[in-house]
């Protein structure tokens, strides 16, 4: 528990970056997905392909939150 104390100690910015380079070494084969999960992640992966999904930018995004 000793580690956890140091970590405790560190920045809020020092320890989000810890917990990013935790997550990406975790190999993407190693994380579990439900079945309907990657049905439903096949199902938009289809429709982007098929040019049916809009995007938005991030600016549009928050115009869109203020209607």
């Amino acid at each position: 528990m000793g580690n956890l104390q140091n970590i405790l100690k560190l920045s809020t910015a020092e320890r989000l970056l810890l917990m990013e380079e935790l997550w990406n070494s975790i190999p993407i084969s190693e994380i579990p997905l439900k079945d309907s999960h990657k049905k439903e992640l096949d199902r938009r992966l289809f429709r982007i392909k098929k040019g049916e999904t809009k995007f938005l930018t991030w600016e549009e995004v928050k115009k869109n939150l203020h209607k």
